[in-house]
């Protein structure tokens, strides 16, 4: 298996931008890998990553586990929005800390319902300082050729300049074992 770079998304405007979008995904591999770090304008210390496939919002389901500097563990079934993918860091976290992120999505051109995990870390000096990892699934059977990334716990929240993703195309050997080149 190799990893292969498919994009950067960097936000560069001082005031933000609202969502992160690969909308031109080759239909060459095997899965797809997102490394995000990023951090929204939402007034909280942690914001929620939504994903979704092909501009589609309906048909997801997700849980989470998540654990905080504060707390024990607990799962929680999405209530949020159909499609929690990671967590980040937000406004009233500390200055210029920002959340660091995977989301692997596996068979991304099946024609079956399409699965995706995501792991995900934010910076805290103190307690609300979250791990969390995530299994999500998009009931859908069309290849996925667009991925959006956007701060969940309000529509008006934006991602703040410097945050970063890249996605990844990920091919499997011809015996499917994994190995990165």
């Amino acid at each position: 298996m190799s990893m292969t770079f498919i994009a950067h998304i960097e936000v560069t405007d001082p005031s933000g931008q609202a969502a992160l979008e690969f909308t031109v995904i080759p239909q060459t591999y095997t899965d797809l890998l997102i490394v995000l770090s990023g951090r929204t304008t939402r007034g909280a210390i942690n914001d929620y990553v939504g994903i979704s496939f092909n501009a589609n919002t309906s048909n997801y389901t997700a849980r989470f586990l998540y654990g905080s500097g504060s707390s024990t563990a607990t799962s929680y079934t999405d209530s949020i929005a159909p499609r929690y993918g990671a967590e980040t860091n937000a406004a009233t976290s500390p200055a210029n800390t920002f959340g660091n992120s995977q989301i692997y999505i596996p068979n991304y051109r099946s024609s079956n319902a399409k699965s995706f995990g995501g792991n995900s870390v934010t910076e805290n000096n103190a307690t609300g300082v979250s791990m969390t990892i995530s299994a999500g699934l998009w009931n859908d059977i069309n290849a996925i050729t667009s991925i959006k990334l956007q701060g969940l716990a309000s529509g008006a929240n934006t991602w703040v300049q410097y945050t970063t993703a890249t996605l990844y195309g990920i091919t499997a050997g011809s015996d499917g074992t994994t190995t990165v080149s």
